[in-house]
């Protein structure tokens, strides 16, 4: 036997190839046993042999097997074999199922390999020692094997996102190289008491993950998956889409999003409702686009230019998307053309007015519109045959707000009247919910409502009492954007007219609103924030002046931003300068605004109209690049 089985052979031996044992005729075994009185005893004499510890030097594996081979018959082997094996393949798939995240595996097996040599008797020996008994040989389980196993499709899809993976290897201490995951299974290479802990450790990983679903019966189909993909990149998440109950013939969209817990802040927004607030923001956006006015004679030399810059003042949607803005093409040896004639009639469509004064027993102002001119790029997709008339109608645009770099202002500085101190205001917006949208035409309800925080330059330690910090109130009931493209110029304009309510300083304090900061943790200094996910306002200011909703409305969480503004006097309108902090629904930019300052109230309509063309000919004056550059 020595011979047959020498330990230099051992060594390179695999113990993961055994020969397929041929099960005997069982009939046959019983009949063999009524012969041969002594079997029971043998097989219980074979038994007493099995080791209390499974891990054996290769030593004293070798000598219990020459002890079976020499000490028993092949018959009683395949006895002891056939009465044994049922019981430890129940055994071993009991333990295989510890982990309710395994579907299926392979157990771990060395990666030396043992070569089996000899006869059946013996190759019988080796099966009862490995799948019986479940010995092993100590050199070769403190040396690497391997384990595979195919995991639940929601823990693989975590696990094959880099970015979780990294922390997952991270947070328990696993290195790069002792585990793979592919689209088909999970991967360990190392020791076997490596492996139990890796496994031991993966599995506590994965008690902590945290799953909620997301029901987004708003949406008219199935979300892209891809935009998904990229939407969990963004917050460290894993999003996946399932099919819910019926809704209105058809089944829910069913979104389930899976998070670490060390990617979330103590007393953060949780991950479901950012993941629910971004796609609403991003699929049904309610503001981007704007009527779109352009001069016919740039149709013919005009075309579009692939748009690279600023994609950091996108959000994370339009940044999926390669942008083009609608461009003459020129020379360097032309001289440069002057921003095209803006005419009250085609960008104003409302008057100059001031706004609405706050009743003293109302709790909202009424309808008002300020006007305001930003500068930046209109920015389309690029589509075969492209036409400006046919986005004219389509309005399937973005505009994308610019301001020049602060070195480009020293030259308007000279020309401004008087500025104020550069202020800090946190904007927090609500919107309607997207079901709820179809009630704007019928109670002329507000699609946006706005916060404004004026944040203070020595900032306290902790969270900010956000009802200290209340300035104001706006309901949006319209945007009002007009967008005007300037082929010949780096610059085109978005005019805004928004119509809009205010609530009145008596009431400010006593209202949804004021809870909402309360409950809300504004820690700006550590950079921790938490808003709730919605609001429920008692009484929501409609289009009609003195007319408000007949129900509490909820209006969900839109975004936060932090705006830093610079505001000066420019020819007698407002110029402010603001730098923006918006997180994914809206990037991070600055923009140039310049706000008109309403006429008298005691002008005739003549002088009120021609008050409105001059703050337009300070827009294109602005927008030219005569007073200020706008490029490096």
């Amino acid at each position: 036997m020595r011979e047959a089985f020498s330990r230099k052979h051992a060594r390179t031996i695999p113990v993961a190839e055994y020969i397929a044992l041929e099960m005997p005729d069982l009939a046959l075994v019983m009949e063999e046993e009524e012969k041969d009185l002594t079997l029971d005893k043998a097989l219980d004499n074979l038994d007493q042999l099995r080791p209390s510890d499974p891990i054996l030097s290769q030593v004293d594996f070798e000598d219990l097997f020459e002890l079976l081979s020499n000490g028993f018959t092949t018959f009683q082997l395949k006895a002891y074999f056939i009465r044994e094996y049922p019981k430890a393949k129940k055994a071993v798939e009991e333990k295989e199922a510890e982990y309710k995240w395994i579907k299926e595996q392979l157990p771990w097996s060395p990666a030396g390999k043992i070569e089996i040599v000899g006869s059946s008797k013996q190759k019988l020996c080796l099966s009862i020692m490995k799948e019986v008994w479940r010995l092993e040989i100590r050199e070769m389980v403190d040396g690497h094997g391997f384990f595979f196993a195919k995991i639940s499709e929601d823990l693989m899809a975590l696990m094959t996102r880099e970015d979780m993976r990294l922390a997952i290897l991270k947070t328990w201490d696993i290195k790069a190289d002792e585990i793979d995951v592919s689209k088909e299974r999970l991967s360990i290479y190392a020791s076997k008491a490596r492996t139990l802990s890796v496994l031991q450790k993966l599995d506590a990983a994965f008690q902590e993950v945290v799953a909620k679903q997301i029901d987004v019966k708003w949406t008219s189909g199935i979300i892209n998956p891809k935009l998904l993909d990229h939407l969990g990149r963004l917050t460290g998440c894993v999003i996946t889409s399932k099919r819910g109950e019926m809704y209105r013939g058809k089944k829910r969209n069913i979104l389930q999003v899976m998070w670490l817990p060390q990617n979330e802040n103590q007393g953060a927004e949780s991950l479901d409702n950012v993941i629910h607030r971004l796609l609403i923001t991003g699929l049904r956006p309610w503001d981007k686009a704007g009527v779109l006015k352009h001069d016919i004679s740039d149709d013919a030399e005009s075309r579009l230019v692939p748009h690279f810059l600023g994609r950091d003042k996108l959000s994370w949607q339009d940044k999926l998307t390669q942008w083009y803005r609608w461009v003459r093409p020129t020379s360097r040896f032309q001289e440069p053309e002057d921003a095209p004639s803006l005419r009250v009639d085609d960008v104003l469509p409302k008057p100059l007015n001031a706004a609405a004064p706050e009743g003293e027993h109302t709790v909202w102002s009424g309808p008002f519109t300020t006007t305001t001119a930003r500068f930046g790029q209109v920015l389309f997709k690029n589509a075969a045959n492209f036409s400006i008339a046919e986005a004219t109608k389509s309005n399937n645009h973005i505009f994308s707000p610019s301001a020049p770099p602060p070195a480009n202002l020293t030259a308007l500085s000279s020309r401004l009247t008087s500025s104020q101190p550069v202020r800090t205001t946190l904007l927090i917006k609500f919107r309607l919910p997207p079901i709820d949208a179809t009630m704007l035409k019928h109670q002329f309800l507000p699609r946006s409502i706005e916060m404004h925080l004026a944040i203070p330059d020595d900032l306290p330690e902790g969270p900010l009492h956000g009802p200290d910090h209340l300035e104001r109130v706006v309901a949006v009931l319209e945007p009002g954007h007009i967008d005007v493209p300037n082929p010949s110029l780096p610059i085109d304009l978005r005019l805004s007219q928004p119509r809009l309510r205010m609530m009145a300083n008596a009431t400010r304090f006593d209202s949804a609103f004021h809870g909402y900061l309360k409950d809300a943790k504004l820690d700006l200094l550590r950079g921790q924030v938490y808003t709730p996910p919605q609001i429920l306002i008692q009484r929501v200011p409609t289009a009609v002046p003195g007319k408000w909703s007949n129900s509490p409305r909820p209006y969900l969480f839109a975004g936060l931003e932090m705006h830093r503004t610079l505001e000066a006097e420019y020819e007698g309108h407002k110029l402010l300068y603001t730098t923006i902090q918006a997180g994914h629904h809206g990037g991070r930019r600055a923009e140039l605004v310049l706000e008109a300052t309403p006429p008298h109230a005691s002008l005739s309509e003549a002088e009120k109209r021609a008050h409105a063309e001059r703050y337009l000919k300070v827009v294109q004056q602005l927008a030219s690049g005569n007073v200020v550059r706008w490029g490096p």
